[in-house]
């Protein structure tokens, strides 16, 4: 039985491979789960890895606990409004990327002073929020009122990213069911 599952699990990524599927594909996108899915060998019982991939972030080939992107923002510089001179409302002047592969080409060659004018809103791995200058050093504060409102709508997008708790709660739920499988067997081995 294992040797005609393992034949049909090769079929179905043969097929996929013909389509353009492969491991290639966008990152956390739904083929990419589907090619997670369908190349995996655990086995049936092992439902906690499958889980894992549907709910998981992929880092590099490896599902981690579902973690909502990074901001990164800068202030520009504000636009004056057309009869009075005066500068419009500051939220409209910020630059924000969501990706981080754009944010590493429209930062390639800039300096640390450039690079200090960014700044970044990013959850940590501990579940706390970072806020202003993330990998330059010093402490995460110093937000200026402007920024609450870009705070507000990260805030708004990480909770619907983590489907309001729903996420993180199914990601560790098949991490103690794969947890817990492992430990057993190698409990059985050692007695």
């Amino acid at each position: 039985m294992a040797k005609a599952m393992a034949a049909k699990t090769k079929r179905i990524e043969r097929w996929m491979r013909k389509r353009g599927w492969s491991y290639k594909t966008p990152n956390n996108g739904l083929r990419r789960r589907l090619w997670a899915t369908a190349s995996s060998r655990n086995r049936w019982r092992d439902w906690g890895h499958y889980l894992m991939i549907w709910v998981g972030t992929d880092f590099g080939g490896n599902w981690s606990e579902p973690d909502p992107p990074t901001w990164y923002y800068r202030e520009d510089s504000s636009v004056p409004m057309k009869f009075t001179g005066y500068p419009q409302h500051p939220r409209s002047t910020y630059t924000i990327i969501k990706d981080y592969t754009t944010f590493m080409e429209m930062t390639h060659d800039l300096n640390e002073d450039q690079m200090y004018i960014w700044k970044a809103f990013c959850w940590s791995q501990d579940r706390e929020l970072h806020l202003g200058h993330q990998y330059w050093g010093g402490r995460y504060f110093g937000l200026s009122r402007w920024e609450l409102p870009l705070l507000k709508d990260y805030v708004k997008m990480s909770h619907r990213y983590d489907w309001y708790g729903a996420r993180s709660w199914l990601y560790s739920l098949g991490l103690h069911a794969t947890v817990k499988r492992f430990k057993s067997i190698s409990h059985d081995r050692l007695v």
